[in-house]
């Protein structure tokens, strides 16, 4: 389908000023999208950041409080009794732990004290296999395992273990293991407000949360939380957001990841209310630039349009059509140029019709030629089928015997006509014998000869007995000179030997 001037010039026009427009909207629009993001998980980062110096405070708190049981002189060398009053105390104190256990040199529990009360001797455990006496008495330092939730109370633990040093050796002869409650300092983190939904949560390396403003996701499986930030990752909650992570790291051990989590909707509100003015003052430039262009393009193209009416006015026959001229320039001289044409044409016109009622009587004599002429080839091409037809003649004689007589030269195309005259007669009257009579051939080169043969197998396929009759002495030299293999091939001398005769094999 053709597209008018009009719609083409108006899409160029708005091309021309909207395409620009348009690269320029979307480069601001996506520069303060990609600003506001970046902006946000800045934001979302240092939040984070405030919450891990919380955790780090609090964790280096609790190890502190451990060393400090250790290092006190009466708790190493006192009885029994006397360490679990210190450790008991120490539960209470400042309510950070939820169990202590002192180990011994070979990993032997020598006192233990829980929530719950000091676990009696016959209940002590030996743990030389457990990772926190291990890892302790090899390093010399604080040891930290990973969060997990209690299976008793469900509140958050934090595994830690520091070495009992011996002042004078300065080596470790026992570990102190402590489960520190992380419960409050998690809950003052998850807490901690940053927009109107944004969220802080506390992620273990293994994807478990344990730390969550809703208590229904605490326990459950986040790993798709803690793989990389971005934006339009989803959430805990299972809404699209803007998400990052940072590990807390002690002693070169990631002990758990905070997790800083805010809907896209709400972290990018800005840049959509941006992106949003940016659209509407784009709009508005689009619609006056459209207004702008219809106007101008109408101006344009409405003597074109005039013009282009006129023509297919004149084309369909009706050379009275005109146009006005309508300007000085270069369209008003189309359209003068264009009356002119038409004048020409009408002119023209006129002139043509006397001339075709000249040349109407001429045709007619010329089809009645052409219809005699044609009734003649008709005529000749029927007289060359009968010639055709005469020249290759199929005459039964007797019940099962057909002779083929040829006159004259044969040629590639008369010996095609041969071999197909020869085999549909053959076949459709179902005959036994098949007499070719050579005896009006002159010359008989290598290919009419080839050809001879091959219709006389073709018979013996049909079930039908060939051969060669009144082939003339230089006939019969020009086979042999030729090569030409005429073992089985029946051979007689005139036509009545051949008929009173009959066809056998050769062997």
């Amino acid at each position: 389908m053709s597209r008018s001037i009009r719609t083409t010039w108006l899409s160029l026009l708005l091309s021309l000023s909207l395409l620009p427009l348009l690269i320029v909207g979307g480069i601001v629009s996506w520069n303060t999208y990609r600003h506001e993001q970046e902006h946000a998980l800045e934001f979302q980062r240092t939040v984070m950041g405030q919450a891990i110096i919380q955790l780090s405070t609090f964790i280096g708190t609790a190890t502190g409080e451990s060393r400090l049981i250790v290092q006190t002189p009466s708790f190493i060398g006192a009885v029994r009794p006397r360490q679990e009053d210190v450790l008991t105390q120490a539960l209470f104190y400042r309510n950070i732990f939820d169990d202590l256990a002192l180990l011994d040199a070979n990993g032997q529990e020598t006192a233990r004290a829980s929530r719950l009360g000091v676990v009696p001797v016959d209940q002590l455990r030996n743990r030389a296999g457990d990772g926190a006496f291990l890892q302790t008495m090899k390093q010399n330092k604080p040891w930290y395992g990973t969060v997990y939730l209690s299976p008793i109370t469900g509140e958050a633990l934090l595994p830690l273990a520091v070495p009992v040093v011996d002042a004078g050796a300065g080596k470790p002869i026992g570990v102190l293991i402590a489960q520190v409650r992380m419960h409050q300092i998690f809950e003052t983190v998850a807490n901690i407000q940053f927009g109107e939904q944004g969220t802080l949560e506390i992620v273990t390396a293994d994807g478990l949360m344990v730390a969550h403003r809703d208590p229904k996701l605490i326990g459950t499986r986040v790993n798709n939380l803690i793989v990389g930030d971005g934006v339009h990752l989803l959430g805990a909650q299972g809404v699209s957001a803007l998400i990052s992570h940072a590990p807390l790291i002690l002693d070169d051990t990631s002990i758990f990841f905070v997790v800083g989590e805010i809907p896209v909707d709400e972290a990018l509100a800005p840049a959509y209310t941006q992106i949003a003015t940016i659209a509407a003052l784009m709009l508005i430039s689009a619609l006056v630039a459209t207004a702008i262009g219809v106007v101008a393009v109408r101006r344009l193209t409405r003597p074109i349009q005039a013009l282009d009416r006129a023509t297919h006015m004149i084309s369909a026959g009706d050379l009275t059509q005109r146009v006005a001229v309508t300007a000085r320039d270069e369209i008003g001289s189309l359209q003068g140029e264009f009356n002119k044409m038409a004048q020409s044409l009408s002119e023209q016109r006129e002139s043509l019709a006397a001339r075709n009622t000249e040349l109407q009587s001429a045709l007619a004599e010329v089809r009645d030629r052409a219809a005699a002429q044609d009734q003649l080839i008709r005529e000749n091409v029927r007289q060359r089928e009968v010639i055709r037809e005469l020249s290759i003649p199929v005459l039964p004689v007797g019940a099962d015997t057909l002779v083929m007589p040829l006159v004259g030269v044969l040629d590639a195309e008369r010996l095609r006509d041969f071999q197909e005259r020869a085999l549909q007669a053959t076949e459709q009257m179902r005959a036994g014998r098949l007499l070719i009579d050579v005896t009006g051939v002159a010359v008989i080169d290598d290919e009419i000869a080839q050809g001879l043969i091959h219709v006389m197998q073709a018979a013996h396929l049909l079930g039908s007995s060939a051969a060669l009759v009144g082939i003339r002495p230089e006939v019969a030299q020009a086979l042999v000179g030729l090569g030409v293999d005429l073992q089985d091939v029946h051979t007689f001398k005139d036509l009545r030997t051949a008929l009173d005769r009959p066809l056998v094999a050769r062997r």
